[in-house]
């Protein structure tokens, strides 16, 4: 504060009623620059008192300062004494921005900005009059070593011979540095009075255009002379001086000055032309090597390194000015009619949003990255707009559905990068009062848009276009929960909107969400598309995180967690919680086909250790893809299912039975009878009504259950196979009896195949003899856990409770025995009788009705027989435990969608293993304990922990 002040002094004895030594002043100015920034680390910190003087000294120095004007008019020396009284006013504007010196004294600064409008443009005349030289070197002429360190610091220390007073770059950039700092200070920094002074009487649009015209030109010609990269911070001050001007924080301020600029054709193609040739892509250049790579071929470097954070508000106040500001809107879209530099656009978009989104540099603030990523979105928004535009002048044209599909894919790329940076953001805006509502709900807006151009990628080519496309979808349902918590911020502060900002992302996500399917399916059609192991690798492992994410969505979404109005919000094809299942559905089917297509490829392979382990993170996507079917259920209630159309109920069914199908090892006491019960309801609902499709299903759902005993148990315990018989579709099918006669030949065939299961079965308990149950059973739960008693027989319909079953006792196997092998007998029976009831020998309705008379009673019986022998099966609950602990989460019921980090066991960021087995991996303690409690661990921990220890003992005897 002292070395400040002192300098402050210097400079204040310098100034008077007549010139100083030009020498003199130049290094008075220099030594206040110096003690600016070893002073700015300090300068929140400053008590209210230090404060106070610091305001009154800066006042003064302003208030000299601004006499220096009339003083240097039609002076030869001027442009030394402007170049060192800028770099004067950038140090002290700086230090009053810094501690918020508001009030006279602000003011009293902000009017030395009347030297740089009025003897300041006199200097850049002359400069540029006489062709001055471009360099931004720190050595003299006749006039001393003018600017500092605010002139050499990016001008070009030491880069020629040329004098800076004489150079039109450094002069012009000093002034803008300068005047970009006074801005800051009247209009955002300040309060209503500094703001009015600011615009009616400081810098008024007859005093600002013909300055910034003449500065606008002075930088064009260093840049163009000594490349971007030796002018940084000139082209950082002079994109800032744009935005603050043409787009201030208040729009009704200034308007007079947007207007006259928006009015001048010259000024205004002169600021874009700047701005777009070179601000953009030097600051684009300046966030990474990579991102310089993709936007200036041939970039160097500046030789001293900018500070990250000074070329991340470069990038911003570019974007700010040349996007987001309507003043030069209609020059930038004439600029960019060109095919070139609409690409030009679109390459440093996408660099930047990448460079953005990338590793954060040291000393630059996440809310700063979050800005950044707001910019890089309005650019990248702005690009593809631009090449929308252009291709509707060329319908048709293969060239422009090749540069379309381009641009989809690395919006798609970009998505994943982008989600993560609108979630930072999002949880920012709880503990930052500077992430204001109004610019996230500008993000969602931009983000909704720009992933309306997913819809132009084509088929997948690749393995690793399947990846990048899995991947995407996975990161836009992750997004949900932050856009839903945004939803309730909009309708909070804007209650009367009918559909917003948010509602438009929610609707863009749940588009995205499923969009792999189609690209999948004809990617995939014709076996593994092109690729290395890696990469199908790749593409499996980003398939089994979107299932993961989708479950874990529609868990959250069927949670109380979310408002059901939120869930019904916007207006897309997606209103309901049963069309966010829909939704989710296709994603996992469209990671599945991925995933099927690397088992096929694994088993080409013959890694045996592999096929096994795929098999159980199968068999773990599919139990958990059957308990997110049954979350809606316990949301809305399973009456939903015989009230809901027969469409939805049919997919519903449809949905069911596939799961199903995949769960062919998994404990049947664990699957949620909840969801057993709306299987039931679904096919008795879709099967009332006669329709194109039901029958298919029919056949579908029985010559699966053949060879699939869970599928077929469920099906008869639901009552779905009963529901079948009974249709008006097999009426109608007697049109066509060749349809019915090989339906009712599965029918048969399932009864065969029930018939030798419960005939194995009692086999299987008179082996074991009396004394003891088919596999020991694991232990009884204790009645505290709460969730299961210490012995169950079937569950009821209604039951979502889970745990396994207390172990048979000596006097119940053998009870079990012998009705399993008089079920046996009687289904043998029934079979027999089926068989004499030919389609041929009565009608077809009557064939129907012995079927349900004489065959689906016993079958009915067999299935819950079976139920309950299956109960006790150690080894089946361990494989299902084992299946579960593949997943980064072992509860099947996990809602965490931000749990993240991957799918597999190990991956989730801030992952916990159980301590006693040490094999199954949860997302927090919350999953953890309902695991224990609901999920069944608390019975297969011992057996998981067993088998670790069995399977390290191998490796080590090996």
């Amino acid at each position: 504060m002292a070395e400040v002040l002192a300098a402050a002094d210097g400079v204040l004895s310098l100034l008077g009623r007549e010139l100083p030594d030009p020498a003199c002043f130049m290094l008075a100015c220099a030594s206040l620059d110096q003690a600016m920034i070893r002073s700015m680390a300090a300068a929140d910190q400053l008590s209210p008192q230090q404060r106070s003087q610091l305001a009154r000294k800066l006042g003064e120095l302003g208030t000299q300062l601004a006499a220096l004007d009339p003083l240097l008019r039609n002076n030869a020396a001027a442009p030394v004494f402007v170049l060192s009284g800028a770099a004067a006013l950038y140090a002290a504007a700086r230090l009053a921005v810094a501690p918020h010196v508001t009030g006279p004294q602000a003011r009293r600064l902000g009017s030395a900005a009347n030297v740089l409008l009025g003897t300041g443009r006199q200097a850049l005349e002359q400069v540029l009059r006489r062709g001055g030289g471009t360099g931004g070197s720190t050595s003299g002429g006749t006039g001393g070593r003018a600017g500092g360190r605010a002139g050499g610091r990016a001008g070009g220390r030491g880069s020629d011979d040329a004098d800076d007073a004489d150079s039109p770059a450094p002069q012009a950039g000093i002034q803008l540095l300068a005047m970009y700092m006074v801005c800051d200070l009247l209009v955002f920094c300040s309060d209503a009075a500094d703001v009015a002074y600011a615009e009616q009487e400081l810098l008024t649009a007859p005093a600002v255009l013909p300055w910034l015209a003449l500065a606008t030109e002075g930088l064009q010609r260093g840049v163009q002379a000594k490349g971007a990269a030796r002018h940084l911070e000139f082209l950082g001050a002079h994109a800032a001086v744009c935005s603050r001007l043409l787009l201030p924080p208040d729009q009704s301020i200034f308007q007079q000055l947007r207007a006259a600029v928006a009015a001048d054709a010259a000024l205004s193609k002169q600021l874009v032309m700047l701005l777009l040739k070179h601000s953009l892509p030097a600051a684009v250049a300046s966030l990474s090597p990579e991102a310089a790579a993709a936007a200036v071929p041939g970039w160097q470097p500046p030789e001293e390194a900018p500070d990250p954070g000074n070329i991340w508000r470069h990038f911003s106040h570019t974007v700010h000015a040349l996007v987001m500001s309507p003043t030069l809107r209609s020059a930038c879209d004439e600029q960019l009619q060109t095919s070139s530099d609409a690409a030009a656009l679109l390459q440093l978009a996408l660099a930047a949003a990448e460079a953005i989104n990338g590793q954060r540099p040291a000393g630059v603030p996440e809310i700063t990255q979050c800005n950044g990523l707001q910019c890089s979105l309005v650019l990248l928004s702005a690009g593809l707009h631009v090449r929308d535009n252009q291709a509707s002048w060329r319908p048709g044209s293969r060239q422009v559905a090749a540069e379309r599909r381009a641009d989809s894919w690395a919006v798609l790329r970009l998505l994943p990068k982008l989600a993560a940076g609108l979630r930072v953001h999002q949880r920012l805006a709880q503990s930052h009062a500077t992430s204001p509502l109004a610019s996230r709900l500008l993000g969602c807006k931009l983000l909704a848009d720009t992933l309306e151009h997913l819809a132009y990628m084509g088929d997948v080519q690749s393995a690793e276009e399947a990846a990048q496309l899995l991947t995407a979808a996975d990161a836009a349902v992750c997004l949900l929960p932050a856009v839903q918590q945004l939803w309730r911020e909009e309708q909070a502060a804007l209650p009367s909107r009918e559909s917003g900002c948010a509602a438009a992302l929610a609707q863009a996500c749940l588009k995205a969400w499923h969009v792999p399917y189609q690209p999948l399916v004809a990617g995939y059609k014709d076996g593994l598309p092109p690729g290395t192991p890696a990469q199908h690798a790749a593409a499996a492992a980003a398939a089994r995180r979107l299932q993961l994410s989708s479950c874990r969505v529609l868990q959250w979404a069927a949670s109380s967690a979310v408002a059901p109005a939120w869930l019904d919000s916007h207006e897309a094809p997606y209103r309901g919680l049963l069309q966010w299942k829909d939704a989710a559905v296709i994603a996992i089917e469209a990671a599945e086909l991925v995933a099927d297509a690397e088992e096929e490829r694994l088993k080409s392979a013959g890694d045996q250790a592999a096929q096994r382990l795929f098999r159980l993170r199968k068999i773990a996507a599919a139990a958990a893809r059957w308990e997110a079917l049954q979350a809606p259920l316990a949301r809305l209630g399973p009456a939903v299912l015989d009230t809901c159309d027969a469409a939805t109920a049919q997919r519903w069914a449809a949905q069911m039975t596939s799961a199903l199908n995949e769960v062919d090892v998994w404990p049947a006491w664990q699957l949620s009878s909840a969801a057993l019960d709306g299987l039931g309801r679904a096919c008795a609902n879709m099967y009332k009504q006669p329709s194109p499709g039901k029958l298919e299903l029919a056949h579908t759902q029985v010559s699966l259950g053949i060879h699939h005993p869970a599928l077929l148990g469920a099906l008869l315990r639901s009552g779905a196979l009963r529901s079948m018989l009974a249709m008006p579709d097999l009426a109608l099918a007697a049109q066509q009896p060749e349809e019915l006669v090989e339906f009712l030949c599965f029918v048969l065939a399932a009864l065969k195949a029930l018939q030798k299961q419960a005939a194995a079965a009692a086999a299987q308990l008179d082996a074991a003899g009396s004394g003891s149950g088919s596999g020991g059973g694991p232990p009884a739960a204790n009645s505290s856990s709460g969730s299961s008693s210490s012995s169950r027989g079937p569950p009821a319909a209604s039951s979502s409770s889970r745990g396994p079953p207390a172990a048979s006792s000596s006097s119940g196997s053998a009870a079990l025995r012998q009705q399993l092998q008089d079920a046996a007998d009687r289904l043998a029976e029934a079979h027999q009788a089926c068989k004499t009831v030919l389609p041929g020998i009565m009608p077809l309705p009557r064939v129907c009705a012995v079927y349900l008379e004489r065959a689906i009673p016993p079958a009915e019986h067999a299935a819950e027989l079976l139920y309950q022998h299956l109960q006790g099966n150690q080894q089946a609950d361990l494989e299902a435990a084992q299946a579960a602990a593949t997943r980064c989460c072992a509860y099947l019921r996990c809602a965490n969608v931000a749990g993240g980090g991957g799918a597999f066991a190990g991956e989730g960021e801030g992952g916990k293993r159980c301590g006693s087995c040490r094999t199954a991996w949860y997302c927090g303690t919350a999953c953890s304990h309902a695991d224990w409690r609901h999920g069944g661990h608390k019975h297969t921990c011992k057996g998981l922990a067993a088998a670790r220890q069995a399977k390290r003992a191998q490796q080590q005897a090996a």
